[in-house]
């Protein structure tokens, strides 16, 4: 997430979709205990003054204007508050969407090897299988649980767009179809797959990505840049487009599709190369062919590298993963030709050559030839974050859930005190980090939370002089330290482990001060001056794109070394995959704790990421050399 001053329109505003579903309201928890848990969370990273000012300000709020917007939360609607949230954290936003709300999941590499046309007739067909099991309430056998497919979230998943406005965007959707928008070198097409529920047909709609190829051989102006500008200029010049019918009819075709499929030059070999074209489409013309607005791109390299693009405002990574999970298993079981019998196609079938492929032309006036040009230049500065990016995969032999029963660390939390610590080591200063929970029960919402404690910064401080210092101490003076610092190891672990537990229980506090904060701007809501709580920096540093939230700690989801549809679940496991980060020192860290070892993906700027990898790898045999008694 790109770091950015809020924008003049940012300030929330309850917005209503007739008659759309929404999400059940997060529990509330009471407003002095949020006002508590919210300066706890900052006690660790902010300054003494900007801890008293919260403090003044937190006992401002709770005995002025606090209660009063909490007991009108108490009166509404989960529909309005889930509404009044999303605005805020997404479609009220003005920046661009790569920066805040777009995300990617990349194809593992030990998926059976493609051809480009032939990933991505394999994609398409898994997509649109899984699509339609979806739209009927059924799901394919093995590709995730029922429970999965019927989370509110899925129903945006397909046949959606995000459809830019001023001041604020919306999510639209459009009734089940079988049409797939493919961008390739500035062209677009619609792939018409024909009537739902009749088989596809593998050979025609390989013929039809390979007469797609050969007729977009000549680039084009990439108009799909212009979906990465910021969003009021977006939305201008999107209207603009759409007074003209060819235009409108482009846009159209794209939004209600099923989904967007961008066949990509680029020929990504590693890690880091891979993560940069699915994050940015590359560091030399990013966004050149990828439309943000959709909330499920798949995108294929020249050399059959693949991936999903996401955007966020409607669903998030748990909403993606049984889709994920269902690529993988057709890519897996197409060992190199088609997919298994499971899958409703065929090979080939006599009455069917091809599928139709409508190309489209865009009728471009100067101003938005100006526009795109401006951007595209925009890009190539050296002050642009769509840079290449760095990928390290860090592996801790013998740290895993089996070597930490017993020793009154929590395995996550050991992950999430290795990295806090190799950043302290490599940085020399303490760091806010932040961590998503998932609610349990509550819808597949997330919270967010701050993770660095007092505890944890009392632990930190004392392993990192140790390390320093350990030469010049007896046996005994490291025994003695040793057993100080794993006493404060195990503290701050705990706090941790509570407080992620707290807040997947629907008691953290910044979807709370969301909700708050959200009913200001409300019809017959408190009118006058922001309440001081909101302008701290606190506040600033705890909204989405505030300051200080450059390092972000994710954890996979546990799952057994096999899964039930047979596919070793190594291949579901998500080990290049995540969204930019800002900065120099901006640095996303998976991580994966599974029963003997523990897998660290870490993401940023290359050479910090290679530095951070380092220190990890230090912190990783502390660790180790701790929690041994």
């Amino acid at each position: 997430m790109v770091t950015q001053k809020p924008s003049k329109h940012s300030k929330p505003e309850l917005h209503l979709n007739g008659g759309q579903v929404t999400l059940p309201k997060v529990p509330a928890s009471m407003l002095a205990k949020t006002l508590q848990v919210f300066q706890e969370s900052r006690q660790a990273v902010d300054s003494g003054s900007d801890q008293r000012a919260l403090s003044h300000a937190a006992t401002s709020f709770l005995h002025g204007v606090g209660p009063v917007l909490e007991r009108k939360l108490g009166n509404l609607g989960s529909d309005i508050v889930s509404k009044n949230y999303e605005d805020q954290i997404y479609l009220r936003r003005r920046e661009p969407l790569q920066d805040y709300s777009l995300f990617s999941i990349i194809h593992p590499i030990e998926t059976p090897a493609h051809s480009q046309v032939r990933r991505a007739v394999l994609l398409t067909v898994a997509a649109i299988e899984f699509a339609e099991s979806q739209a009927s309430g059924t799901f394919a056998p093995g590709s995730a649980r029922a429970m999965d497919i019927r989370s509110e979230a899925q129903k945006w998943l397909f046949y959606t767009t995000r459809r830019p406005g001023t001041d604020v965007d919306q999510v639209v959707s459009f009734p089940p179809n079988r049409t797939i928008a493919v961008l390739r070198r500035g062209h677009v097409f619609q792939l018409d797959l024909g009537a739902p529920d009749a088989p596809l047909s593998l050979s025609a709609m390989e013929s039809s990505y390979t007469a797609i190829i050969e007729s977009s051989g000549n680039a084009q102006a990439r108009v799909c840049t212009l979906t990465a500008a910021e969003r009021d200029l977006w939305a201008s010049l999107r209207h603009d487009l759409g007074a003209d019918p060819k235009n409108a009819a482009i846009l159209s075709a794209i939004d209600k599709a099923a989904f967007v499929m961008c066949l990509d030059d680029e020929l990504p070999d590693t890690s880091g190369e891979r993560l940069t074209q699915f994050l940015t489409n590359g560091p030399f013309k990013p966004f050149s062919n990828r439309w943000l607005d959709k909330p499920v791109q798949l995108a294929v390299t020249a050399n059959g590298v693949s991936g999903g693009i996401h955007e966020h405002s409607k669903i998030d990574g748990l909403d993606v993963r049984p889709f994920h999970r269902h690529l993988i298993r057709a890519l897996v079981s197409s060992r190199g030709n088609g997919p298994d019998v499971s899958f409703r196609c065929l090979e080939s079938a006599a009455n069917l050559k091809t599928y139709p492929a409508k190309q489209f032309a865009w009728n471009l006036g100067p101003d938005v030839h100006q526009h795109l040009t401006c951007l595209e230049a925009s890009f190539t500065l050296l002050s642009s974050p769509y840079v290449p990016l760095g990928h390290r995969h860090v592996k801790i032999a013998n740290l895993g859930r089996a070597s930490l029963r017993g020793r009154g660390v929590s395995p996550n939390s050991s992950a999430q005190l290795i990295v806090v610590l190799a950043l302290f080591l490599v940085d020399g200063y303490i760091r806010a980090a932040w961590e998503i929970v998932s609610l349990a029960g509550i819808g597949r919402r997330i919270d967010w939370i701050q993770t660095v404690t007092p505890a944890l910064r009392e632990f930190v401080e004392a392993a990192a002089e140790q390390l320093r210092d350990d030469a010049t101490k007896t046996n005994a003076g490291k025994k003695s330290a040793l057993a100080h610092t794993r006493s404060l190891c195990r503290e701050a672990a705990r706090l941790h482990s509570k407080a992620v537990a707290l807040a997947a229980q629907g008691h953290g506090y910044v979807n709370h001060l969301y909700a708050l904060h959200g009913i200001l701007s409300m019809p017959a809501g408190e009118n006058g001056e922001t309440p001081a709580l909101f302008q701290t920096n606190a506040w600033n540093a705890t909204r989405r794109g505030g300051s200080g939230q450059d390092v972000k700690i994710g954890f996979e989801p546990s799952e057994d070394e096999e899964s039930e549809d047979g596919v070793k679940s190594k291949l579901y496991r998500w080990k290049e995959a995540g969204f930019l980060m800002d900065g120099e020192k901006g640095i996303h860290v998976h991580c994966d704790v599974a029963e003997n070892q523990t897998h660290m993906y870490v993401m940023g700027r290359p050479k910090y990421v290679a530095t951070v990898s380092e220190a990890i790898e230090e912190a990783a045999i502390f660790m180790l050399q701790l929690l041994e008694e």
